[in-house]
């Protein structure tokens, strides 16, 4: 397998599952809010990462340098703001069309923000981002015509979030600075910031059965290991791409809904969700097959 091919399928991956944890959070325990799941998945999650960097054929001390880099404390304060606007997002919008408009958003709002850092934009990015935020569109139809202008705005402010933490990121990794110390770097600092956080938030619910394997399923699978794989990805093509690809995240969550939540699907949305895939799977299909000096050459989002 090439490496192109590598990195979209663990980017595709990556975005799988990302997608469960909306889910995961919906047949948790009672007490859960927002914010007390996201410091819990970020703190989890960020000691995770470190305690996997053996595996990987990393030793911890090799971030003690990255702290030293404005770009960690970027991505890390990125990080913290997308689970801030995207939790209220949910909480103003609903989850559905919080998840769609943030997760849609984001490829445009990476692309457009790449420009400015001197990426350029590919014709097949372009198309199949349209085609994804078109299917996304259709997905969230009815819900836009009923969801809070807070929520929708806070939405897009998570997007943007997103974005910085994607391009922050990458700026790392075009410093020569090796991905998993990077990433977890990143997610060490942006869990001290949550603690505060965490501090002010009910917690009864973290102490039951359900409440510990709801953490460890949120810290393991929803970050830990999807972000590995998101590693794979962003090292070897576009941040504008990466963001793109990981649009399988509200596919992914959309059919568990369907799935396992018993939710309903109107034409209009499943026809969207087709566009979403058919867009993903355009993208991934030309990235596929596209030269990595090629690649490098042209630095496309």
């Amino acid at each position: 397998m090439t490496t192109n091919r590598k990195a979209v399928l663990f980017t595709l991956l990556s975005g799988v599952f990302f997608g469960t944890s909306g889910t995961a959070q919906a047949i948790g325990p009672a007490g859960l809010t927002p914010m007390s799941v996201s410091a819990a998945r970020l703190i989890c999650g960020g000691i995770l990462l470190a305690a996997l960097m053996p595996t990987q054929g990393h030793k911890l001390r090799e971030v003690l340098p990255l702290f030293r880099m404005p770009s960690a404390y970027i991505a890390a304060a990125c990080v913290c703001l997308f689970q801030i606007f995207y939790f209220t997002a949910t909480a103003r919008a609903g989850v559905a069309l919080g998840t769609l408009i943030a997760m849609g958003s984001m490829p445009l709002i990476t692309g457009l923000i790449g420009t400015i850092f001197g990426h350029k934009i590919s014709s097949a990015w372009f198309i199949a981002t349209l085609v994804c935020v078109l299917g996304l569109i259709l997905l969230a139809r009815d819900g836009i015509a009923s969801g809070s202008v807070l929520g929708i705005v806070s939405a897009v402010l998570s997007a943007t979030a997103g974005a910085g933490f994607n391009l922050a990121v990458k700026y790392m990794l075009d410093q020569n600075r090796s991905a998993l110390p990077s990433l977890v770097t990143v997610f060490l600092i942006a869990a001290i910031l949550m603690v505060p956080i965490a501090a002010t938030q009910p917690l009864n619910w973290v102490a039951s059965a359900s409440g510990l394997s709801l953490i460890l399923w949120l810290g393991l699978v929803t970050m830990a290991i999807p972000n590995i794989f998101w590693l794979t990805g962003i090292g070897h093509l576009s941040p504008g791409t990466t963001a793109t690809l990981v649009l399988g995240e509200p596919f992914t969550a959309t059919l568990l809904g369907v799935f396992v939540l018993h939710e309903t699907l109107e034409l209009p949305a499943i026809i969207g969700l087709f566009l979403v895939l058919f867009g993903i799977v355009m993208l991934g299909y030309v990235e596929a097959r596209t030269p990595k000096s090629q690649v490098a050459a042209t630095n496309h989002i």
